[in-house]
């Protein structure tokens, strides 16, 4: 008997995307958990994620802001993996690259190419890991 209502997880036809797919959940979730370490840095203590992230300090309520945004998509996409929800999560990832690629345009602007070198990177890692979850899935 079932303890929840929560539909059984798809079966893969091919065993081999089953560990591909296990090492794509476990790197969204470390992902996910970096983003909510650093999000609750940056709204419990901006100074410091400054200074960790080697960024100015500026506004601390916008320092705030930005916590909050890590802090929220760290959880949901930490929550998604953990949970096994390749089809959402990797949904997520796909809308979720929007953020970063927009961070480093505004850095770019406001500052220089390379400082905003570190959030266009994140934009690739993204798409990949939403990519490596929808084939996964759809197999």
């Amino acid at each position: 008997m079932k303890r929840n209502n929560l539909p059984d997880a798809p079966k893969l036809k091919d065993p081999r995307l089953a560990t591909k797919s296990n090492y794509v959940l476990i790197a969204s979730m470390l992902l996910g958990a970096f983003l909510t370490v650093s999000g609750a840095l940056f709204l419990f203590a901006p100074h410091a994620g400054t200074a960790v992230f080697g960024m100015s300090v500026g506004d601390t309520a916008s320092l705030r802001v930005v916590g909050v945004r890590q802090l929220a998509f760290g959880l949901v996409i930490a929550l998604l993996a953990l949970r096994g929800d390749t089809h959402s999560l990797a949904m997520v990832l796909f809308i979720g690259a929007l953020v970063p690629a927009v961070d480093g345009l505004v850095v770019w602007q406001g500052v220089d190419l390379a400082t905003s070198l570190r959030h266009f990177v994140a934009v690739p890692v993204s798409l990949g890991l939403g990519a490596s979850l929808w084939r996964g899935r759809s197999a």
